[in-house]
C-alpha cells in the first residue's frame, strides 16, 4: 500500500481509506441501533444488502473494478460485524 500511498494523488487515497473504513461503520452502527432485540440479525441483513448494492454497483461500473480499497471495505464489514456479533453475546 505504501507506493500507492506516496504518488501524486496521496489526498485521494487518505480519503479512500477513510471512506473505506467509516461506510461500513456506520451502516453496522445502522443496522446495530435498529433493532433492540436482535441487534446482530438486523446489522447483518442491513450489511449485506449494501455489499450487495456495493457489488452490483462494482459489476456495473467500470471506474470502481479498478478502486484499491474493495479489500479494505470487505475486512471494515467483517471486523464490525465480528464486534457487533462480541457485544451481542453479552
Amino acid at each position: 500500500a505504501l507506493p500507492k500511498l506516496t504518488n501524486i494523488d496521496t489526498a485521494d487515497n487518505i480519503l479512500g481509506f477513510f471512506n473505506a473504513f467509516l461506510l461500513p461503520l456506520v451502516i453496522i452502527a445502522c443496522g446495530y441501533w435498529i433493532s433492540p432485540k436482535f441487534k446482530f440479525k438486523s446489522t447483518l441483513i442491513l450489511a449485506l444488502l449494501f455489499i450487495f448494492l456495493q457489488t452490483l454497483h462494482i459489476i456495473y461500473n467500470e471506474y470502481d473494478r479498478s478502486n484499491p480499497f474493495i479489500p479494505v471495505f470487505a475486512i471494515s464489514y467483517l471486523i464490525g460485524l465480528f464486534v457487533v456479533y462480541r457485544f451481542g453475546k453479552k
